[in-house]
This record gives C-alpha cells, sequence and structure tokens, in this order.
C-alpha cells in the first residue's frame, strides 16, 4: 500500500506506521497509534479527527504542516519533530507518558494543553518561541529542557534581558505546575 487515506468515519488502528504507506492521511474521525516499539511516522496529518497514541512504543512525527482536531498520549510517547508548526485543538498526555517538541518544531494548540502529573514533557529550545502555544495549560509532571546552551550566549548576568526564550505561552492563562524541571 503506497498511501494516500482518508478517515471518513469509524477509526483507523495502525500497529506498524509502515501500515498507512507514504501518503497524506487525512484524518476526519479518529487514527489510534498502537505502535509498541519506537518508529518514525513521515506521514502528513492533517484534518480535524482525534489522533491517539497507545501502548509502549514511542512515536517520532516528522510529516511538516500536519494538524489534528486533537491529540491524546494514553500511553509511550510522541515526539514532534516536523521542522514546523503541528495545529491541534486540544493535547491530553495521560499517566506515565512522554511528550518531546524538538527540530524547531512549534506546538500550537488552540485549546486546553493538560499534563499529568506523573507524565514527561521534554522541550528542546531551539530558534523558535514558543515552543508550545496554547489557550490554557494545566501542567504537572516533570519537565526537561536541551537546547539552552545553544540558544542563550550571555556571558554575563546583565546579557541574559536580551536571551530569553518561552517554552510554553498561553492566551487564558496556566495552571498548577511542573513537578521538577532538569
Amino acid at each position: 500500500y503506497s498511501g494516500g487515506t482518508v478517515i471518513q468515519n469509524g477509526i483507523l488502528s495502525l500497529l506498524n506506521v509502515n501500515a498507512a504507506g507514504s501518503g497524506e492521511i487525512v484524518n476526519k474521525s479518529a487514527l489510534k497509534l498502537l505502535i509498541r516499539d519506537d518508529q518514525t511516522f513521515t506521514n502528513v496529518l492533517s484534518s480535524f479527527g482525534l489522533l491517539e497514541k497507545y501502548n509502549e512504543g514511542i512515536v517520532t512525527l516528522t510529516g511538516a504542516g500536519s494538524s489534528q482536531g486533537d491529540v491524546r498520549i494514553n500511553a509511550g510517547g510522541l515526539i514532534f519533530a516536523q521542522g514546523d508548526t503541528f495545529n491541534t485543538n486540544s493535547f491530553y498526555l495521560g499517566d506515565t507518558v512522554s511528550l518531546s517538541v524538538i527540530d524547531n518544531t512549534v506546538l500550537n494548540i488552540t485549546g486546553d494543553l493538560a499534563i499529568n502529573y506523573t507524565s514527561t514533557t521534554n522541550l528542546e529550545v531551539g530558534s523558535t518561541n514558543p515552543v508550545i502555544s496554547a489557550g490554557t495549560a494545566t501542567l504537572g509532571g516533570v519537565l526537561n529542557i536541551t537546547g539552552i546552551n545553544d540558544v542563550i550566549t550571555a556571558t554575563k548576568a546583565s546579557d541574559l534581558a536580551a536571551n530569553q526564550t518561552t517554552l510554553i505561552h498561553t492566551t487564558n492563562g496556566i495552571t498548577d505546575d511542573f513537578a521538577s524541571i532538569d
């Protein structure tokens, strides 16, 4: 199967990212990633459907220009590595899951970002600012930050004001906090 898939109604469940071929996936309903090992998903995702991640594997999304209606990580993890903006309406991180945003990718959430207190969020500071933009955010779990040494070039304390970066920006506020930051 070479790809080019439209999910009109129902649920498309993938046990392996290669099962989707290489074409765009237009998700107007629900796409479940039931991936048990680490895999890279190169397809462009579009439309307003639900993207859900299950099982322990970590899936790296690299399809530039992707968007989904809502995203839920219920098990394992997702790495956003498109190098541009991934758009979604809402984003939920469940228990003991991970979210990574790397390679100058911006996660743009028009609605709510909810991070469970047992999950891990990995953000790479790059040339894009902020890394995550959301309507509202409820924070929890662990935040790991990488790439700061590549972006912040201050050699003395008075230079720090010119080297600010925003990791998470909201238009309507942030509640709670991360349990720890590394």
